[in-house]
């Protein structure tokens, strides 16, 4: 059993992801070409607890998000076309943006240098980053060097 517990934490600490299948339920529910990146709703690629704290995301949980939850993920996109919201302030619906390709939480302009701030579609917001490639939570490494030290000590005691 004790040889067992370190292979259970290393399961339970295996690199965790952003809820993993909402970006898959977005494409389907608003029939899009391809799912949104993690960048849609989180502050870094790798995704993360704590990082959903993007305009999109926070419109998102007012609407009543909740992780995990793909019904509350699709009540939620419908709430925001209802609404008409607009979480960036650039006049286009947040619906609209992700439909057109381009990013609801960056207004037109929002980049810095020439071309930056154009969108697809109709030239809104910048362009959406298609793909999915969540990766750990932040602290994720130390947990799994933890979890081998204690097996490597367990190793030695045996």
């Amino acid at each position: 059993m004790r040889s067992s517990l370190p292979l259970l934490l290393l399961a339970l600490a295996a690199p965790a992801s952003a809820t993993n299948r909402f970006p898959d339920a977005i494409r389907d529910t608003l029939t899009l070409a391809a799912p949104p990146a993690c960048l849609l709703c989180h502050t870094s690629s790798g995704g993360g607890t704590g990082t959903a704290t993007k305009p999109f995301a926070v419109s998102m949980r007012a609407a009543g998000l909740v992780p995990f939850n793909e019904p509350s993920l699709e009540a939620a996109l419908a709430q925001l076309d209802a609404d008409g919201t607009d979480s960036d302030g650039d006049g286009v619906g947040d619906i609209d943006e992700l439909t057109a390709g381009t990013d609801p939480n960056a207004p037109p302009g929002a980049g810095e240098g020439e071309g930056e701030g154009q969108g697809q579609g109709e030239g809104v917001g910048e362009p959406v980053q298609y793909g999915f490639g969540c990766t750990s939570a932040p602290g994720m490494p130390l947990v799994v060097l933890a979890l081998l030290a204690l097996t490597r000590r367990a190793r030695r005691r045996c």
